[in-house]
């Protein structure tokens, strides 16, 4: 299967940063994800809306018992389990 292509201004995928455009919008990323990990009670499950690429559920499973990460896009959530699926970390379509 092909690698995840980047469609829309909200798909990031970190390994593909090209541009300052590119960098700043990894950045907005990350920030969000390492803000919500710091408000993650120790134990809890977590649902990542959206999750696109996958790796901020991934980032998110370092402290959540459970991520579980939907989106729309078939092709992202069968990229997002293959390169971060885990006991930890899962990914569905809806």
């Amino acid at each position: 299967m092909a690698e995840l292509k980047t469609k829309t201004g909200e798909r990031m995928l970190p390994g593909e940063v090209q541009s300052e455009y590119d960098y700043i919008l990894y950045l907005r990323h990350l920030i969000a994800y390492e803000t919500a990990l710091q408000e993650i009670a120790a134990g809890s499950a977590v649902l990542d809306l959206g999750c696109g690429e996958g790796y901020g559920a991934s980032l998110l499973a370092q402290r959540a018992v459970h991520v579980v990460g939907l989106d729309v896009d078939p092709e992202a959530v069968d990229h997002a389990a293959r390169k971060y699926g885990s006991e930890k970390c899962g990914f569905e379509p809806y």
